[in-house]
């Protein structure tokens, strides 16, 4: 294991814990955490999960919990929005807006005295966890409200602007009875910060509620990323799933989805973009707990110069969890010689009623494709952007927000540094 610097580490958690002082369960929780880190340190890469990630890069410098900034650099949030927003791992009052507080409803941990606390029974469960917790600076508790159907979709935006800062948060999403909902996580950073950023995610679906879930990763390309989602679905929910990797130069995110009751249903879609020496690592988890649950999950990955990407991608089925009908995909393009993907889905199946299916593929560029663009006047540079682009529109074409739809398609193009001209083609 990788040993951390004790005594930075409780001065910084002390730092945290000041800010939890009307929520004495949550201090005690977070000390447990850290005594726990500070035991079992960093995981290094003879660890199975973490054998293609190499955590040591965060014991090099000294992170340190900061204050909000009054500026937001060259970060414009959208007008006339649903908005929800921390800077540097704290919640900015004056920068939100959240309308329907009638059928919404939500509660900041280092502003509220909560009569219900959130379950937070597994946050000592993995290292991303534990670390989050032991050092955690806010998070959120919303409520999507029975029967209520919120067509605006909300944003939360984690904005970090603190060089050397780290921000460390824990969100709760909870859709009750028939509710629906579209939620978007957006993290940003500026682009040449350097900074540890922890966010822990956790969905609660109950019966036929059905929620659409962005995750947007855009961190500065000098940032830490750690993640985990962790998302329940009770009876005859639905979760779709969207997350986009284009930022950070070393991001892992940890999602599984708990298919807890009969006619659940969860569809996770991811793409990422990788570029210079970035390194990004999806591990996911889909567990069909019951009979009569589905799944589809599909991840697409573009990976350039000498960067890296991993995915592990598990579906488990458990013993009498009949009539299953689960999907899996990973398909990856390496753009250069240099570039690197680490691939490996995973079924684990203990019933004999099932239906599922797994694959990945790794590839490059179809030359005759290429050829054929070039006979049609279009150099080899705009027809490799071209084709890069096809390849990852496919992961957009499920999402029937069309505003998300065009702004996530413009920031693809821009990842992919496709020019006006080159976009007409398309």
């Amino acid at each position: 294991m990788i040993a951390l610097n004790e005594s930075h580490y409780r001065e910084q958690a002390h730092l945290a814990q000041a800010k939890q002082e009307s929520l004495p369960w949550l201090m005690t929780l977070q000390q447990e955490a850290l005594e726990q880190l500070l035991a079992q340190g960093l995981p290094n890469t003879r660890v199975e999960d973490w054998k293609y990630t190499n955590l040591k890069p965060l014991t090099k410098k000294l992170f340190t919990i900061q204050p909000a900034s009054e500026q937001l650099s060259n970060i414009t949030l959208p007008a006339n929005a649903q908005t929800l927003v921390f800077n540097n791992g704290h919640f900015q009052q004056s920068l939100s807006s959240l309308e329907n507080t009638k059928s919404i409803s939500y509660h900041v941990l280092s502003q509220d005295t909560l009569d219900i606390k959130p379950d937070f029974t597994h946050e000592l469960d993995d290292i991303v966890a534990t670390l989050n917790t032991a050092l955690l600076t806010d998070g959120l508790i919303l409520t999507i409200k029975e029967n209520s159907i919120i067509d605006t979709p909300i944003h939360i935006y984690h904005i970090n602007t603190a060089e050397q800062g780290m921000s460390h948060l824990n969100h709760h999403i909870i859709l009750e009875k028939n509710s629906e909902a579209t939620i978007v996580e957006h993290h940003l950073g500026d682009n040449d910060n350097n900074y540890l950023s922890t966010i822990i995610t956790n969905v609660h679906c109950f019966d036929n509620a059905k929620l659409k879930h962005y995750k947007i990763q855009c961190e500065s390309m000098q940032a830490y990323h750690l993640a985990s989602v962790r998302s329940r679905l009770r009876r005859d929910s639905q979760l779709q799933q969207f997350k986009f990797d284009f930022g950070s130069r070393l991001a892992r995110t940890n999602n599984s989805v708990s298919l807890e009751q009969t006619g659940a249903y969860c569809q996770l879609s991811g793409l990422y973009i990788t570029r210079k020496q970035q390194h990004i690592d999806n591990h996911t988890m889909i567990d069909h707990q019951v009979a009569n649950t589905n799944s589809d999950e599909f991840y697409k990955g573009i990976i350039d110069d000498r960067s890296r990407a991993v995915f592990n991608g598990s579906v488990i089925v458990r013993k009498d969890a009949q009539k299953i009908n689960a999907c899996q995909s990973n398909k990856n393009l390496l753009l250069s010689e240099h570039a690197e993907i680490d691939t490996k889905p995973q079924l684990e199946i203990y019933a004999d009623d099932v239906k599922c299916t797994h694959g990945a593929t790794v590839g490059q560029l179809d030359e005759d494709a290429l050829f054929f663009l070039s006979t049609r006047g279009i150099d080899k540079e705009t027809a490799r952007n071209v084709l890069t682009f096809g390849f990852a529109k496919d992961i957009l074409q499920s999402i029937s927000h069309e505003e998300l739809r065009l702004n996530l398609e413009q920031l693809i193009l821009a990842q992919l540094h496709l020019e006006h001209e080159q976009q007409e083609l398309l």
